[in-house]
């Protein structure tokens, strides 16, 4: 974003940058020569220096966005749809890790969706009882009719059972 608004030019913008960088970051690009930082690809050079000792292992980082989406459970007091968001956010991660591939099919997002949103077995039988197919956007759909916006999952069911009960 720096790049894009400052009118620093292209041949001082690295050692401009080089000047603000602190920490470990700071003592590897103090080792890049002069005549480098000052070259119109300057920052591509720092850039590189910086991703050569600090980038992050991919196979390290897929692990970690797998398990960020399997280790997911919903806090009781997190709304249903704040969840559904939050779980749709770590699978758009997880596939975007993937590059694209998908992992899980939809049934088996569907069910991971309605396990891993910490209701009571109660619960998950009403929900699974009334869903219409195994599909992920049909569980999502069904968890918000079922547990409606902002009502925490409990004080929805108890309600439901008092209209219920005769």
């Amino acid at each position: 974003m720096w790049l894009l608004a400052t009118a620093v030019s292209k041949e001082r913008r690295a050692d401009t940058l080089v000047m603000s960088i602190k920490g470990n970051s700071r003592n590897v690009v103090m080792n890049i020569d002069l005549e480098v930082l000052r070259d119109e690809h300057g920052v591509q050079q720092l850039i590189k220096e910086l991703e050569a000792v600090f980038k992050a292992d991919d196979t390290q980082c897929t692990f970690s966005s797998i398990e960020r989406f399997e280790k997911f459970v919903r806090d009781p007091a997190q709304s249903i749809n704040d969840y559904i968001s939050d779980f749709s956010e770590r699978h758009r991660d997880l596939r975007k890790r993937l590059q694209n591939n998908e992992l899980y099919s939809t049934e088996i997002l569907a069910y991971r969706l309605l396990q891993q949103a910490n209701l009571s077995e109660e619960q998950r039988r009403l929900v699974r009882a009334t869903c219409p197919k195994i599909e992920f956007e049909a569980m999502a759909a069904q968890l918000k009719r079922a547990f409606g916006e902002g009502t925490p999952p409990s004080d929805r069911v108890t309600s439901m059972k008092k209209e219920d009960d005769p």
